[in-house]
């Protein structure tokens, strides 16, 4: 079982900073100068310390992905703790969350030395609201198309022969206070008959819960982890991340962002 031990830039190994296994995954150690250290853990596996040692742990929980039909997958979620004891020999199992891989799934979540970030939630699908219709009359081609803003509102003619409307979808009807049959529209409702049903209208989604972009241990400077994706975007949030995917921001997209794995990282307490 070899062992892994944080060199300065190939010198000698520094006094005081611990050496460690890490079996069954993807560690990077760094020397950051002036006795301090830290070490990533970017996949999942078991750690083991080889000297007693005081630590802050901050994790990152995997990114949602985006959803094809609507909007970007939201962060993972972090949290820092300081003051954790490492027992010399004792194994930590650490697992690090997968970011979503499929529209609108959320991440998995990342533990270790007792702590947990929470995943992502993937992006949230729009919805189909209306669809664009061609109407006429209900007396027939010749006549006037009729608007009313609400169901006891007086008419308003929108012009003669056939018109251009959004209705709602379903289509769905409604009858005015003075009995007169109406279909409601987006806004407000016609008085006429529908000749053609054509493009569906429909909201874009919205980005799914998750936690803000964050520097490790609450820094004001260096790497972000976490923080939802963008929409329109077809982005992934990245290895290591915790950042959610980009979504299609259109309630019949076809295209999104994954979301980015998460992280667990410890450092020398400060």
């Amino acid at each position: 079982m070899a062992q892994v031990m944080i060199l300065k830039r190939g010198a000698a190994a520094l006094k005081g900073v611990p050496t460690y296994t890490y079996i069954g995954g993807e560690s990077q150690p760094f020397d950051e100068g002036n006795g301090n250290w830290s070490i990533k853990l970017k996949t999942g596996g078991t750690f083991t310390s080889n000297q007693a040692a005081t630590v802050q742990v901050f994790v990152v929980g995997g990114g949602g992905a985006g959803n094809q039909n609507g909007g970007a997958g939201g962060g993972g979620y972090s949290t820092t703790t300081t003051g954790i004891a490492l027992v010399k020999g004792l194994a930590y199992p650490i697992s690090i969350g997968a970011g979503g891989t499929s529209s609108g799934e959320a991440g998995g979540n990342s533990t270790g030395f007792g702590c947990t970030g929470n995943g992502g939630n993937g992006g949230v699908a729009g919805a189909i609201t209306g669809r664009t219709c061609v109407v006429q009359s209900t007396s027939g081609s010749a006549g006037n198309v009729y608007y009313y803003s609400t169901l006891s509102a007086s008419a308003v003619s929108i012009g003669s022969g056939q018109q251009t409307v959004s209705l709602k979808y379903p289509i769905t009807s409604a009858t005015h206070t003075n009995g007169t049959y109406l279909i409601k529209g987006l806004n407000g409702y016609y008085r006429c008959t529908i000749v053609s049903q054509g493009d569906y209208i429909g909201t874009p989604g919205s980005a799914g819960t998750g936690g803000t972009a964050t520097v490790a241990f609450g820094g004001t400077s260096g790497d972000k982890y976490g923080g939802a994706g963008s929409a329109p975007s077809t982005a992934d949030g990245g290895a290591n991340t915790g950042k959610g995917g980009g979504g299609s921001a259109n309630y019949n997209g076809t295209t999104f962002g994954k979301g980015g794995s998460g992280i667990v990282i410890i450092r020398n307490v400060r």
